[in-house]
C-alpha cells in the first residue's frame, strides 16, 4: 500500500519543527545596532566638548602663567632700582621691554607714589600692570577706563630705607633700594 504524505504550502519547517526566525533577529539586531551607535555618539560629543574646554583652559593658564611670570620678573627688577615711576612706563626687563615665557611674551608697565617721609619707610608704592605685548602699553592699565583688563594687577611696596635710618636709593645709588619689601595687592584677572 502506497501512502502519499501532504505537503504544507506555508512556511518550510526547520529540523526541529520551528518555523524560521531568521528575519525577527535580523530586526534585533539592528536595533541594538542603533542604539549602541546613539550611545556611541552621545559620549563621543561629551568627550569632545571636554577636550575643547581642556584645550581652552589649557590656553587661559598659559597666558596666566606668562603674565605672572613677568610680573615677578619687573617686581624683582624694579626692587633693587631707585626708579620711581611716578608716569606710566613699561618696566618689565629684557630686549624690547618683552618678557617671553614659553610661547607667550607680556609686557609690564609700571607706575608709582614716592614718599621719602614715610615714617613706615615704605619709599616707594608700585602698581604693576602684565598684558600681552600685542597690546600697546598705554590700553593695558589697571584702571577701568583702559581697553583690555590687565592679566595680572600687583601692588608692591618697596622700603628704601637702611636698618640705620638712611635712605641711599636715588639716582645712580642704588644700595638701599629694596630693603624691605611687601607685596599689598596681587591680582590675576
Amino acid at each position: 500500500m502506497v501512502t502519499s504524505r501532504r505537503r504544507h504550502a506555508g512556511r518550510p519547517r526547520t529540523a526541529r519543527g520551528d518555523t524560521d526566525e531568521r528575519g525577527a533577529v535580523l530586526i534585533l539586531a539592528l536595533f541594538f545596532l542603533v542604539i549602541v551607535s546613539l550611545l556611541v555618539t552621545t559620549l563621543l560629543t561629551y568627550t569632545g566638548g571636554g577636550l575643547t574646554a581642556t584645550t581652552k583652559l589649557r590656553s587661559i593658564r598659559t597666558t596666566e602663567y606668562a603674565a605672572e611670570g613677568a610680573t615677578e620678573l619687573a617686581v624683582q627688577t624694579v626692587r633693587y632700582s631707585s626708579s620711581e615711576y611716578l608716569a606710566l612706563a613699561l618696566c618689565s626687563p629684557g630686549p624690547g621691554n618683552v618678557v617671553t615665557i614659553g610661547s607667550t611674551s607680556m609686557i609690564v608697565t609700571c607706575v608709582g607714589t614716592y614718599d621719602y617721609y614715610s615714617p613706615t619707610g615704605a619709599t616707594r608704592t608700585i602698581t604693576f600692570t602684565a598684558c600681552p605685548s600685542t597690546e600697546a602699553t598705554a590700553s593695558c592699565t589697571a584702571s577701568s577706563t583702559g581697553t583690555l583688563a590687565p592679566i595680572v594687577t600687583a601692588q608692591v611696596v618697596f622700603d628704601d630705607w637702611s636698618s640705620t635710618d638712611v635712605n641711599q636709593c636715588s639716582g645712580t645709588t642704588t644700595t638701599t633700594c629694596g630693603t624691605g619689601m611687601t607685596i599689598e595687592n596681587w591680582v590675576v584677572a
